[in-house]
């Protein structure tokens, strides 16, 4: 908890200063960077989409996490949308996420049924896109409004009720930076389960660090983003002890 505080506490204090203009773009590409190299630690490799045509041997099944922020939500669904049309096969596609406060009356949050939002605004995108009715999608995609939370994300995710058996080629979609976090909920998940229907993961960051970043509403992107990277840091350095 303690680290937890602190991670946000300092995320906090960089996200004021770059609202008042004492932050350049260079720390998200630096940030983006670490993020990349983070997957690249923890095992994953880089590929270009072409290459990740040639290696699909199985039903795609891919995975939008949910979030708060509207823009930031998104920018998650047309990655998603820019995927599935670039590769050009048939997808299942779980747009995962319900507010963790949605229960509670009246409930002071910005979206409350982010599964939903999500569903919506990428059939907005096939609706206005001229090649749109080429996506192989299925005509229902599947709306996991249980999970509040990353843990709840993937525990769900990787569930017979949305994997494909007997194998699935997987893809998770999200902002670069919770890429890290979610992967370590898959990886704990297939490590504890090795009967879950899945042959290949791939990771779908919603922005390049190979670019400036044009990242939606910066002071929150970065707030979001240096929490998490501040709690990896310190859960490392605990863990080394």
């Amino acid at each position: 908890t303690n680290m937890t505080q602190v991670a946000d506490v300092a995320a906090a204090v960089l996200a004021h200063l770059q609202e008042s203009g004492w932050i350049n773009s260079r720390l998200f590409s630096d940030a983006l960077d670490y993020c990349h190299d983070l997957l690249l630690d923890a095992g994953y490799s880089f590929s270009i989409l072409d290459e990740v045509d040639r290696l699909l041997t199985h039903p795609c099944v891919m995975m939008v996490a949910g979030c708060q922020d509207r823009q930031l939500l998104r920018a998650r669904v047309e990655a998603a949308y820019a995927t599935i049309k670039r590769l050009n096969r048939p997808f299942r596609v779980v747009f995962s996420g319900l507010n963790p406060e949605a229960a509670r009356a009246p409930t002071p949050v910005r979206t409350v049924n982010e599964a939903r939002e999500m569903q919506a605004y990428f059939f907005a995108l096939r609706d206005r896109d001229p090649d749109g009715a080429k996506l192989e999608v299925e005509p229902l995609p599947k709306l996991d409004q249980a999970a509040t939370n990353t843990i709840a994300n993937i525990k769900n995710f990787l569930t017979p009720s949305y994997l494909i058996s007997p194998q699935s080629d997987v893809f998770v979609v999200s902002s670069t930076f919770h890429l890290v976090r979610l992967a370590r909920q898959l990886e704990e998940r297939l490590q504890g389960d090795a009967s879950l229907p899945v042959h290949q993961l791939f990771l779908i960051g919603a922005e390049s660090n190979f670019t400036t970043p044009a990242v939606p509403t910066p002071s929150r992107y970065l707030k979001s983003m240096m929490n998490d990277l501040f709690t990896d840091a310190l859960t490392r350095r605990t863990d080394r002890g």
